[in-house]
């Protein structure tokens, strides 16, 4: 699975049940780009569009009862490694790593948004 369907998973599972509009700002992409991702995990089955009772303009996404499953055994198993691949580097070191990331996932997102 790719890292953006993997963000997707995850965004999802922190707000709940998000509009569409709210992943696309979320993750700092074109409404375009999100609906491609929910698409294709709608057809693999991780994901459900509802729409939204009040409002049938407003489409929510919510985790497959499959989808939560794998998440929870994903965060177990990524923590694990984590910490596995951590040992023996000091707290300083990996703040420094994490702002890094930070910057270049930021940056990655910004030129995408250029190029759709």
């Amino acid at each position: 699975m790719s890292s953006s369907r993997v963000e997707l998973l995850m965004t999802v599972a922190r707000l709940g049940r998000p509009t569409m509009s709210e992943l696309a700002r979320t993750l700092s992409v074109t409404p375009r780009a999100i609906t491609r991702l929910v698409d294709g995990l709608e057809a693999d089955g991780h994901v459900v569009r509802e729409r939204q009772a009040d409002d049938g303009r407003i489409t929510r996404v919510r985790l497959s009862d499959e989808a939560l499953e794998r998440i929870a055994t994903m965060g177990d198993n990524h923590l694990d490694r984590i910490t596995h691949l951590s040992d023996g580097i000091s707290v300083d070191d990996l703040r420094t790593t994490l702002r890094v990331l930070h910057a270049l996932n930021t940056a990655v997102h910004a030129d995408l948004d250029l190029e759709t």
